[in-house]
């Protein structure tokens, strides 16, 4: 891999000092803080760099920005690759012995009152018409509006009209239902791929 060929520093050229995230992050990537000379190499004519982009880093006050950042690539040393290589097979080994535990962080279930990882189970089943449910049946904590609209599902044409624009999938669906009455499965396909095959891998991956 990449990391094992190359030792990657992270060189900075204006707004010094950096604030204390940036110089715990230039200090990783092996950046001298204390210089005012770090675009130049020690060992001989000014260094090349391979990147020059700005950077964003997170941190509990905002973003902050990095400016002229200097991607330098070296040879790794061959102790450096031991090293990694170490840590590489006794994760290896940790995994094979002890296995890990198949769970995706809360994001992975949503943050609707419908998680998506039923969905996702919905879908492996072939449980058409009860995902189209899930979709369009009144859920908590929305506003009068929608949860009225919700509510008048099964008259269609009355549904869209009182339908937020923004609630984009639910309206799809029913544009689908009015041109084929109980084609639950053609009704789904007008999601866009990429959304129906997060639902799949959550249904797939994620244990209840």
């Amino acid at each position: 891999m990449e990391c094992f060929h190359h030792n990657r520093r992270l060189l900075h050229t204006e707004s010094w000092p950096p604030p204390p995230m940036a110089r715990s992050v230039l200090q990783v990537m092996g950046a001298d803080i204390n210089s005012h000379t770090f675009n130049e190499n020690p060992d001989g004519p000014p260094a090349v760099p391979a990147a020059k982009t700005p950077s964003w880093l997170c941190s509990p006050s905002g973003q902050q920005q990095l400016k002229n950042i200097l991607l330098i690539a070296e040879a790794a040393r061959i102790g450096a690759i031991q090293a990694v290589s170490h840590t590489i097979k006794a994760c290896a080994s940790a995994l094979r012995k002890q296995g890990f535990i198949n769970y995706f962080g809360l994001q992975q279930f949503g943050s609707g009152s419908v998680p998506t990882h039923l969905i996702g189970a919905s879908l492996l089943r072939g449980e058409w018409k009860s995902i189209v449910s899930m979709f369009r049946d009144p859920r908590e904590g929305e506003n009068n509006v929608i949860t009225e609209a919700r509510e008048y599902y099964k008259d269609v044409n009355g549904t869209l009209r009182k339908l937020p624009r923004h609630l984009v999938s639910e309206r799809a669906i029913l544009q689908c239902l009015k041109k084929c009455p109980g084609n639950y499965l053609q009704a789904l396909k007008v999601i866009p791929k990429a959304l129906r095959m997060m639902e799949y891998q959550r249904g797939m991956w994620v244990v209840e």
